[in-house]
């Protein structure tokens, strides 16, 4: 049977929106992994994705651990 890593329960983590005067960002744990650019967000680090919805009121951000991401 194969079995993906990514099946693994979701983690709640808190995050931050912050703005430095040039440009916002969403930060997890210190450190940032989002800009918006372009109407998207653009990750700042590998294996980080956000998303929002239309309205602009919901945030989705999804991790995948790229060293951990084979299928086995």
């Amino acid at each position: 049977m194969r079995k993906s890593s990514l099946s693994k329960p979701r983690e709640k983590l808190m995050f931050t929106i912050g703005h430095d005067g040039k440009q916002s960002y969403i930060e997890i744990r210190g450190k940032r992994i989002a800009s918006p650019q372009a109407k998207t967000w653009v990750s700042l680090g590998p294996g980080w994705r956000v998303l929002d919805n239309a309205d602009l009121n919901k945030l989705t951000i999804e991790y995948r651990d790229h060293e951990r991401s084979d299928v086995q």
